[in-house]
């Protein structure tokens, strides 16, 4: 299975004061290892800042550390074409209340057909993508 992992999953696996904390670690803690998982190097710029701002450099560092260091995350590189495609999900859905970032995500879900999302973002399981952990 391809898992993408939204800002949201990893904030929340990152940031204990977050309300699905424990339930992102849990289902973190318990992937079997058969998944694909995967990111983009907006939503990794996307929670750096949002833990370097809101809680403090040591977590993003942390972070940091992680995800640059995993050997299971497989980190996807948006690309010209790639903002090409997100701007255009930012163009069609002007109705959805969603950042940049999460087009980008969006566009990169589409061309890896990716069906499963590790976040919390609703606005995901509104355009048909699965949220996991289910909440």
């Amino acid at each position: 299975m391809k898992l993408f992992i939204d800002s949201g999953g990893f904030i929340a696996a990152f940031d204990q004061s977050d309300q699905y904390h424990k339930v992102a670690r849990n289902y973190v803690e318990h992937l079997s290892g058969k998944e694909e998982l995967i990111t983009s190097n907006y939503v990794i710029d996307e929670v750096l800042t949002w833990l370097r701002i809101r809680i403090d450099h040591r977590t993003a560092l942390k972070f940091a550390e992680y995800v640059f260091g995993s050997r299971i995350l497989h980190i996807v590189y948006i690309d010209k074409d790639m903002e090409s495609q997100a701007l255009k999900v930012f163009k069609k859905y002007s109705d959805k209340k969603f950042s940049f970032t999460d087009a980008s995500s969006i566009a990169l879900l589409e061309q890896l057909r990716v069906k499963y999302v590790l976040g919390f973002d609703r606005e995901f399981k509104k355009l048909g993508y699965e949220l996991l952990p289910e909440n």
